[in-house]
């Protein structure tokens, strides 16, 4: 939680917003003061300014594109928990942070997460998008905790869908520990179904390297 609550969110997107304004206001005052008293200082620091506006505003722009919209809610996610984990009434035992049962499950979906995260090694499309798909089932797992009641994360945990998505990250983690690859097709916007196509196909490229050793 406090790992991935720490990592860039939104921060790129607001200083896209920031430092082009910055740079605007500045290239508007020497705008005005070579209106007030020509001289070639104004000229060139107004046209200084404005290319840093520009400049800044396509660097941080891109910076913000490269975060995907899974990823960033995940740490958010991440980030609203850990905070909910330093309140007063977590600390003292009056109100847990996460029920017992959405702890459980949460840790073990967070094992998996954490071993796949972030590794530095080439994969191939399947391998990718098995991991993007376990992201997504993680990004998902946190609704579990999404409520501040432990009486709501229990209610959210009883309506069955996190046990279902949390052996389908077991068993997708099982595959891509073996190095599997293949081709893979996904459905956006639904962590279960990307987990599953990902480990059919990893099951089937698998099935068929064996074949081919044989």
């Amino acid at each position: 939680m406090e790992s991935e609550g720490d990592k860039p969110q939104d921060v790129f997107r607001i200083l896209s917003y920031v430092f082009p304004g910055v740079f605007g206001f500045l290239a508007l005052i020497s705008v005005v003061g070579l209106f007030a008293s020509p001289h070639l200082f104004y000229a060139g620091a107004g046209a200084t300014f404005g290319l840093l506006a520009v400049v800044a505003w396509i660097v941080f722009d891109r910076l913000d594109k490269t975060i995907p919209q899974v990823r960033r809610q995940l740490r958010k996610k991440c980030e609203a928990l850990w905070h909910r984990y330093g309140n007063v009434s977590n600390l003292v035992g009056i109100e847990p942070a996460v029920a017992p049962e959405v702890g459980a499950v949460l840790d073990e979906a967070a094992s998996i997460y954490s071993r796949h995260r972030g590794k530095e090694e080439r994969l191939d499309t399947t391998q990718i998008r098995a991991r993007e798909a376990i992201e997504a089932a993680m990004e998902r797992m946190l609704d579990l905790a999404s409520h501040d009641s432990v009486r709501a994360q229990a209610l959210e945990f009883d309506q069955g869908w996190a046990i279902p998505l949390l052996r389908e990250m077991r068993k997708t983690d099982q595959l891509l520990s073996t190095h599997s690859y293949g081709a893979l097709g996904v459905r956006p916007n639904d962590p279960l179904a990307m987990l599953r196509e990902a480990r059919a196909d990893l099951e089937i490229t698998e099935t068929a390297r064996i074949e081919l050793d044989r």
